[in-house]
């Protein structure tokens, strides 16, 4: 009786409904629901929210990004703005994800950027030089093959803000200049 009930339970669909504009009730099934994608942000509206939390923050990053594109480094905006260095036409390095509320996300380990010969190196010096920018610590997140991809930066228990990052812009960049030369030989 307990397995079949189980079974009965499982097999119920919960009606989902929108209402449409003038008030007409759409329904649509709870798995349609599931399927939403992020709505990707515009890079100006990336900045104009990051801007609204944190006054100079949106500006000061936008003039950093520019920045950085002589040395092969794009941001790509989605929900947050990811920072990438290219490598080769095979690996390119996740810098940091920063997101509309500051916050700076830092995990460059991937396994292609970890293949290249200085991989590691690089890697463990962007992470260095960053902690020591932002006034954190590098923190262990586990030990996926005792590498360095769950290696990230924190700052008294919390990813540091972008501000940690900008008072110190002219470093900041320069560490990223260094870890690109070493990765790209």
């Amino acid at each position: 009786m307990t397995t079949r009930l189980v079974h009965v339970l499982r097999a119920i669909d919960r009606p989902v409904f929108r209402v449409v504009d003038g008030g007409e009730v759409d329904p649509v099934s709870a798995s349609q629901t599931l399927k939403r994608r992020p709505v990707p942000l515009l890079e100006a509206e990336f900045y104009a929210m990051l801007e609204a939390r944190e006054a100079g923050a949106g500006e000061r990053l936008r003039k950093f990004v520019e920045r950085l594109l002589p040395l092969g480094v794009r941001a790509d905006v989605v929900r947050t703005l990811t920072l990438r260095g290219e490598i080769s036409d095979q690996a390119s390095l996740s810098l940091c994800s920063i997101s509309t509320a500051g916050e700076v996300q830092i995990y460059p380990a991937t396994p292609s950027v970890l293949a290249l010969p200085g991989g590691p190196e690089a890697v463990q010096f962007y992470l260095d030089g960053i902690a020591r920018l932002a006034g954190g610590e590098i923190a262990p997140g586990g030990t996926a093959n005792g590498a360095l991809t769950n290696q990230r930066i924190l700052k008294d228990g919390r990813y540091p803000r972008v501000a940690d990052l900008l008072d110190h812009a002219n470093g900041w960049l320069e560490v990223i200049r260094a870890c690109l030369d070493r990765l790209r030989g």
